[in-house]
């Protein structure tokens, strides 16, 4: 552990990096369009 850390500075600076990658991840891994879906029960 470092002597003398500044851990308010440190812990706001985690918290935006992992707000943001949580931010990009949703991003990239919500389903926006459910159309796939309805044609496979359309087609059955």
């Amino acid at each position: 552990m470092r002597g003398g850390a500044n851990v308010p500075a440190d812990f706001k600076t985690v918290n935006e990096y992992v707000f943001q990658w949580l931010t990009e991840a949703k991003m990239n891994y919500t389903v926006k369009d459910f159309g796939f879906v309805f044609d496979k029960y359309i087609q059955q």
